[in-house]
């Protein structure tokens, strides 16, 4: 919600019904030592289009209205 970018190590987790996407939502590094150099290399224009991307993200799954707007849609695909 605050257009916070994540970077991710092997081994999280990112399976969501409306899938999040490397280099758009999230970044990734293989170790938490590759971080600086990371954070280092996007440009600002680069961190503000992923934040915006994941605003955007937030606030189509995870809001009250739009989170229980996805658990119905999941379960109709289901039912």
């Amino acid at each position: 919600a605050l257009g916070t970018v994540p970077i991710l190590v092997p081994g999280v987790e990112t399976r969501y019904h409306n899938p999040i996407e490397e280099n758009i939502h999230y970044l990734k590094v293989n170790s938490p030592e590759e971080i600086p150099d990371l954070i280092n290399s996007i440009t600002e224009d680069k961190w503000s289009y992923m934040s915006k991307n994941c605003k955007e993200w937030y606030n189509n799954n995870c809001t009250r209205k739009t989170s229980f707007a996805v658990t119905k849609e999941i379960i109709e695909k289901f039912s």
